[in-house]
């Protein structure tokens, strides 16, 4: 697999490379993995590729999540698959960033085959309702009055939102505490509790809950 272009949140389709050697494809469902939790960005895309794959593929196209490790256990399960029928949902956290962070058991060189580029989509700056920051600015003047009291939440350890936050630290010169999840959906459900302060998500991630009123748009990273 050639190295994705880093975007913020890159997605492509990706799947084991095994299933090329069959004359007549596909024979039987197909798995769509995704390295996240339910109700996250990532998921949402893919269960509506998944909608739109299965007639044209005129097979079931059952998404399955396998959240853990930085989006990399779900394409750790496809690079070892043999049934040529397990695809992921490839984000650029588990293809361009977690490569150069973790001992990983398979290559995406040679373990997977782009199939797809499905999209790219901004993350976003989203604070809790009751934080009492509007701006950019008030969020970097509080923090500055707060060193290491805020916490910011992310879909996980080496993702596109932890490492946009911590960009934003050293831009702003703050001090934000990092705490990591498993996918983005529990992420927000602790942001919206007050759990956690703010979160640089993912557009298809965050737009339900700002349209509702739930968690507060600040900036978006586009």
């Amino acid at each position: 697999m050639k190295p994705f272009p880093l975007g913020l949140t890159l997605i492509a389709l990706s799947f084991a490379s095994t299933w090329a050697q069959a004359q007549e494809w596909p024979r039987q469902p197909v798995k769509l993995l995704v390295g996240s939790s339910p109700g996250g960005g990532t998921d949402a895309m893919a269960r509506a590729v998944a909608d739109k794959l299965g007639p044209l593929l005129k097979q079931s196209v059952v998404v399955e999540n396998r959240a853990g490790a930085s989006n990399t256990l779900a394409v750790d399960l496809t690079a070892k698959s043999t049934d040529g029928h397990t695809m992921v949902m490839g984000v650029s956290t588990a293809h361009a960033i977690a490569p150069h962070l973790l001992k990983l058991s398979y290559n995406n060189d040679k373990d997977l085959v782009p199939v797809a580029f499905v999209g790219s989509v901004p993350n976003v700056l989203v604070a809790n309702m009751a934080l009492p920051v509007t701006s950019v600015g008030d969020l970097v003047k509080l923090a500055k009055g707060r060193p290491g009291q805020l916490n910011y939440a992310t879909s996980g350890s080496g993702s596109t939102q932890h490492i946009a936050a911590e960009l934003f630290k050293d831009v702003a010169g703050v001090f934000i505490t990092h705490i990591p999840y498993r996918g983005s959906a529990p992420a927000l459900v602790d942001l919206m509790g007050g759990q956690v302060q703010v979160s640089f998500d993912t557009m298809p991630s965050v737009i339900g809950h700002i349209r509702n009123g739930k968690i507060r748009p600040l900036a978006v990273a586009a």
